[in-house]
């Protein structure tokens, strides 16, 4: 059976409380090794049955270590097994069971498919020659210096940007108006919402009409024989909405999120309205099409307009066809599908300038 996620605590409780790390969520544990901040996060990649029927973990275990004095540019091939000093890690890189890079003074160690058993076994020994790597090029621990400016006096280890990191009261306070000015909007950004959001509209407007005709040729398709027909269960015409809604609202969210620097609140509200305004002129264009196909006439946008009741209740541009209070709500079930993800998705994706 294969699985992938998170490891439960019990397989490598004894590992980490050897080791004395701390727990900080997602599979993470953070500590010092022989004075160096470690981080380690397990994910089982499978999980698989012994002869015995006992079940066994295959884990992908991914490894930071973190020092300071060696130039933040050097970077050591993790496939060059000469860059490695002879040990049982080396051999793992050579047969491609473990990764090893340097990069930013964060030494990051990959090891691709292990058991709890050769974690508890080798771990130390894989530390030892990592260590022995980065004291080689001049790195060193330093248990007071923030890993951020190099100045300040930091202690405690936290777990910053997916890093274990020795940060100071100075620059965590930093990153916590960093993420508070992170909504916040710029006039430039605000501006940038004026080209993106009816870019978002036109775009919408056209997908919004291409997933319908795509769904009206697929039907088509099962109903060729002149007099045929099919009946399309109520359940499947509102989960079509739902999924058609989805796909839409993401759409123009994803594209009035391009306003960088708009801030989220804003890029919220016009995503949003780009996802109402897109399925209203999307609708539009597609009872033009449906006057076309059926009468063979070019209606002109008052007749559309004249017309957007009916079809928004029934899905016909004349007299209903189906169950009004079914395709109403499904209608405007997907109307606030899609405006409430193309707000979210759009709020989401702000950032500030770049």
């Amino acid at each position: 059976m294969t699985t992938s996620g998170p490891v439960s605590h019990a397989p490598v409780a004894a590992l980490n409380r050897r080791l004395d790390l701390n727990y900080v969520g997602e599979s993470t544990y953070i500590g010092r090794y022989k004075g160096y901040p470690l981080g380690i996060t397990y994910t089982v990649d499978a999980e698989y049955l012994d002869a015995d029927g006992h079940p066994i973990h295959s884990i992908q275990t991914l490894i930071q270590l973190r020092y300071i004095g060696a130039p933040e540019d050097f970077a050591l091939d993790g496939q060059d097994i000469d860059d490695i000093p002879e040990s049982p890690l080396r051999d793992m890189v050579a047969d491609r069971s473990a990764r090893i890079s340097f990069e930013e003074n964060i030494a990051w160690l990959t090891i691709t498919d292990a058991t709890v058993e050769m974690l508890e076994a080798g771990l130390e020994s894989w530390l030892d020659t990592t260590v022995g790597i980065i004291e080689s090029i001049g790195g060193r621990h330093n248990r007071e210096m923030c890993h951020y400016c190099n100045a300040g006096r930091a202690i405690e280890l936290k777990w910053v940007e997916a890093r274990v990191a020795q940060v100071c009261d100075t620059c965590i306070n930093a990153k916590l108006e960093e993420a508070r000015l992170e909504g916040r909007a710029t006039a430039k950004g605000v501006a940038k919402l004026f080209v993106w959001t009816p870019m978002a509209c036109l775009v919408g407007a056209a997908l919004w009409v291409g997933l319908w005709q795509l769904d009206q040729w697929i039907l088509s398709f099962f109903v060729s024989q002149p007099g045929k027909s099919i009946n399309v269960p109520d359940i499947f015409i509102f989960a079509e909405i739902v999924i058609f809604a989805g796909i839409f609202g993401g759409t123009t969210g994803w594209v009035v999120g391009r306003a960088k620097g708009a801030g989220k609140i804003p890029a919220a509200i016009a995503g949003a309205l780009a996802g109402l305004v897109a399925v209203f002129v999307g609708n539009l264009a597609r009872i033009w099409l449906l006057f076309y196909s059926e009468f063979d006439v070019y209606a002109e946008l008052g007749i559309c307009l004249k017309a957007y009741p009916d079809f928004f209740l029934t899905g016909s541009a004349t007299e209903g066809n189906v169950d009004g209070m079914i395709h109403f709500g499904s209608a405007l079930g997907g109307t606030i599908i899609a405006s409430g993800m193309g707000g979210a998705l759009a709020g989401g994706r702000e950032a500030v300038e770049e």
